[in-house]
């Protein structure tokens, strides 16, 4: 039968460790108890990003999709941090309000800017097309053709003969030779007159002759009619005539 090992009279008289249950105090302290648990400040700040993120949807801008993706994530880590907490930390309504409030707005935001560039590139498309045609149709020197791609407006002011007439004074260049075609930097700038719900758009549009690159390029409006860009203007070239200045008694007078 063997015997219990002595025990030394240093370890005998040793207090036992005061710390001992520090680790296993902290980590369950107030739970079942009346204690004050703090509310976790991230909670806090997710709300107040999902309120901004609101805030931001007001405003077109892209940039600002980063508002409600922080109100995700802050939200998230404050959820992931009180479940940790032991009890020790509150806020978990406030982390799902904001958790909510970000979701919702990067939804919002995120879909309308997939939208707007959807629509960009339908634009793009368009005008694309457009440009196409128009190089078809005076390559072919097919000049009525030509003129029925551009604006009701643009066909009230500029007759077809002077159209042709124009169109034909390039035909063929002395210097460049014959006119091919056109080309465009792929940039539009896209407006819409709140008064009449008509949209605009603005590129430059360059001459392609077959003895020479390009010239110059030139500013062309284009105006959105019956679902397709029609040309508005290319002032350059068709310059508007200015009306005679008014006399004392009004104009022509």
């Amino acid at each position: 039968m063997s015997q219990p090992e002595p025990t030394s009279a240093s370890t005998a008289s040793r207090p036992a460790d005061p710390f001992a249950g520090l680790h296993k105090m902290s980590t369950t302290a107030g739970l079942g108890s009346g204690e004050y648990a703090a509310i976790n400040p991230l909670a806090v700040a997710g709300v107040v990003l999902g309120v901004a993120s609101g805030l931001a949807s007001m405003i077109l801008e892209p940039i600002l999709l980063i508002i409600p993706l922080a109100g995700l994530f802050t939200s998230v880590l404050a959820l992931i941090q009180i479940r940790r907490s032991n009890g020790t930390q509150t806020g978990k309504i406030w982390a799902i309000c904001g958790l909510v409030l970000s979701g919702a707005f990067t939804l919002l935001i995120g879909g309308r800017e997939v939208l707007a560039f959807t629509e960009a590139r339908g634009e793009q498309a368009g005008v694309a097309d457009l440009v196409q045609k128009l190089t078809t149709n005076i390559e072919a020197e097919n000049y009525d053709a030509a003129y029925l791609l551009f604006s009701q407006r643009f066909q009230e002011r500029v007759k077809i003969d002077e159209f042709r007439s124009k169109l034909r004074q390039m035909q063929p260049h002395p210097i460049h030779g014959k006119l091919t075609g056109f080309g465009w930097n792929d940039r539009l700038q896209i407006d819409t007159d709140q008064a009449t719900k008509v949209r605009y758009a603005r590129l430059l549009l360059t001459f392609i002759f077959e003895k020479s690159a390009t010239l110059p390029p030139l500013e062309a409006i284009l105006r959105r009619e019956a679902d397709a860009w029609k040309v508005e203007d290319i002032s350059q070239l068709f310059p508007t005539q200015q009306a005679p200045p008014a006399g004392p008694m009004g104009p022509g007078r």
